[in-house]
């Protein structure tokens, strides 16, 4: 994924598209996916979060974003996907969310961890709430699955998309991992 701090000149679009959850919504700009939404109370919520950032509603939708978005409504139908992470822009993250966040990527589908687990994969064992914080502001929800990353003891933790632990319990169970 790319790094590097956004311009203030570049343009940011966004656009919305259904799934089984309900609709969902993705923002890209030149450096790739910047944002992605799981469904939101309604769509007018959803548009909300895209305009809150200044976004832009995209008429048409690069073949590669389309591409990334068949693989989310594929994933939300019970399919499993594999994402192209190198599509992602982090610019918004901080080194050690970055390391966080792309380590998350690499737990399977129906698997788990619990954020102290991550905390020691990416070398700081005794950051498990840094790890919690870096995953509540995971930009990708889906794309970088923070649903698979459990409290101690496999308790839920939290989870903030909309819906909380209900969402969060949903993903799993299409996952085929039961809570």
């Amino acid at each position: 994924g790319i790094t590097q701090l956004k311009p203030w000149n570049m343009t940011t679009f966004y656009c919305l598209f259904s799934s089984e959850l309900g609709s969902c919504g993705i923002a890209w700009n030149e450096n790739g996916i910047v944002r992605s939404y799981l469904p939101e109370k309604s769509d007018s919520a959803l548009e909300r979060l895209f305009l809150k950032r200044a976004y832009l509603k995209s008429k048409k939708v690069p073949l590669k974003i389309q591409k990334e978005i068949k693989k989310i409504q594929s994933h939300l139908s019970g399919t499993r996907v594999s994402y192209d992470v190198s599509m992602l822009s982090f610019e918004e993250m901080t080194p050690f969310q970055q390391k966080v966040l792309k380590r998350a990527c690499k737990i399977p589908a129906g698997k788990v961890l619990s954020y102290g687990e991550l905390a020691r994969l990416v070398g700081s064992p005794k950051a498990a709430r840094a790890v919690g914080t870096a995953l509540a502001k995971n930009p990708f929800p889906l794309i970088i699955p923070c649903h698979r990353i459990l409290a101690a003891k496999g308790l839920a933790g939290g989870f903030s998309a909309y819906g909380g632990l209900d969402t969060k319990k949903a993903l799993l169970r299409l996952e085929g991992y039961e809570l």
